[in-house]
């Protein structure tokens, strides 16, 4: 839209007669004639050179050359509508209101006046931009929008912008011939205009033209891949055509695509669809992420994966609970790894700690102790196999859930989780402990430290 305005600038330079004529302005012989300069000739002359002072960017200035050429021409329309363009570009909306009124007082077919009026008031009924009129004013409507529009629209033919605008006006009037009427020329101009395809396939659903909008759609993603509007009502479409594996591909794009820009309940609503799909279907469904709550919560079965090799293959509990190595352990969930020698039975020397575990390893090799924060359990009433003396270095208050970070005076350091209150400060000396089988004894592998590893999804 800007190149195409920026063009018709030019072209409104290089043309002299055509601007004369609109405001009026006699023929440079004619001025050349006459000893003192004519009214039409000053609003002429002040005209060229608003334009010239808008295209170096000096809108200040022409806004100034542009108001003395309406004085001097007080019943040009073409100057109070290119007044209102301008202000509207610079986003002065009350200024660019008024002169588009005025304008219209004028002549009340004037297209750019429309224009700017119609732009203005869809972006206010959007909540784009405050009101652009005196709040004794009445507001303006949908309709209002349109029918400017409409009237600006035979003379901006190619504007893209002014088709986009006016088609999710139809839209929202679920007038869904009518946005058909203004966008599909868009696209059939620019076959790969992703935000003409996606307004198109709205209007297509609205009439229940759900072959028609998966491919409209399928236009939007080929165009662009991150579009997750557009993914999910593909998948929302697929869904509705009883296409189980189009739905699930779309959801599954929809949630790699931009997971951060996806609301957390999207996101589990999106897991349970995939869910209900495979159910539903009776399929085996394999399903790639780094997501580990997608992972946990979605499967039957999961295969970690390290450096291109199967770590371990198991279902989602015994995947958390059970780790097979140390890698597996660490990807999944938050874990305390905890580096020692096998001591014998269900016992791990750490350092001068003597800590439980289930599992079994030959005296002396090098294992780790593989403990979830949730399983340690701080000041315990009962018997424990294993409980130590720690200091509470760091508490870490997460709403459900509380994190406390401990580090014993041997150097050992865990992690320890609980639901509720803050029960300890920064500094109180608790007892932390466990049952042999809340930890799992694994090859040390990457576990060469007592530092809690926190997961990499």
């Amino acid at each position: 839209m800007e190149q195409s305005d920026i063009m018709t600038r030019g072209a409104a330079l290089l043309l002299p007669w055509a601007l004369a004529a609109t405001l009026g302005a006699p023929s440079p012989a004619g001025a050349q004639s006459g000893a003192a300069q004519s009214p039409s000739a000053t609003a002429y002359f002040e005209f060229i050179r608003g334009r010239h002072l808008e295209s170096l960017g000096q809108i200040s200035q022409a806004l100034e050359a542009y108001r003395l050429a309406a004085e001097a021409d007080p019943k040009s329309a073409a100057i109070p509508a290119e007044i209102a363009t301008l202000n509207a570009r610079a986003n002065r909306t009350e200024d660019a209101t008024r002169a588009a009124g005025e304008a219209l007082a004028i002549d009340p077919e004037n297209a750019e006046a429309h224009w700017v009026l119609g732009t203005i008031i869809a972006a206010e009924l959007e909540g784009r931009v405050e009101a652009g009129r005196p709040a004794t004013t009445s507001k303006p409507t949908l309709d209002d929008a349109i029918s400017h529009l409409e009237r600006a629209r035979p003379s901006r033919p190619l504007d893209a912008g002014l088709a986009m605008t006016l088609g999710r006006l139809y839209l929202t009037k679920r007038d869904f011939a009518k946005a058909r009427d203004v966008l599909d020329p868009v696209l059939e101009r620019e076959p790969e205009h992703a935000e003409a395809a996606y307004l198109i396939a709205q209007a297509q659903l609205g009439t229940g033209d759900l072959d028609g909008a998966a491919r409209s759609l399928d236009v939007v993603i080929a165009s662009e891949p991150q579009f997750t509007r557009a993914l999910i009502d593909r998948a929302d479409v697929a869904l509705r055509q009883r296409r189980w594996d189009e739905a699930a591909a779309a959801f599954g794009k929809a949630s790699e695509a931009m997971p951060d820009r996806l609301d957390l309940k999207l996101r589990q609503h999106m897991r349970n669809e995939l869910r209900s799909i495979q159910r539903m279907v009776g399929i085996t469904f394999i399903y790639i992420t780094h997501d580990q709550g997608e992972a946990l919560t979605m499967s039957d079965r999961i295969a970690v994966m390290h450096r291109g090799r199967v770590e371990q293959v198991a279902p989602p509990r015994g995947l958390y609970e059970a780790p097979a190595t140390a890698f597996v352990a660490s990807f999944i969930g938050n874990i305390n790894l905890l580096a020692g020698r096998a001591a014998g039975g269900n016992a791990v020397e750490c350092g001068e700690a003597r800590l439980a575990a289930s599992g079994a390893a030959p005296a002396g090799a090098a294992v780790a102790v593989a403990l979830r924060p949730e399983r340690v359990r701080l000041d315990p009433s009962g018997a424990l196999d294993t409980v130590l003396p720690m200091t509470v270095a760091h508490v870490v208050y997460q709403g459900e859930t509380v994190r406390y970070i401990l580090k014993s005076d041997g150097g050992l350091e865990l992690q320890a989780v609980e639901l509720g209150e803050v029960r300890f400060a920064t500094g109180a000396r608790v007892r932390a402990g466990w049952t042999a089988a809340d930890a799992r004894m694994i090859p040390a592998a990457s576990a060469t430290s007592s530092t809690p590893q926190e997961s990499t999804a």
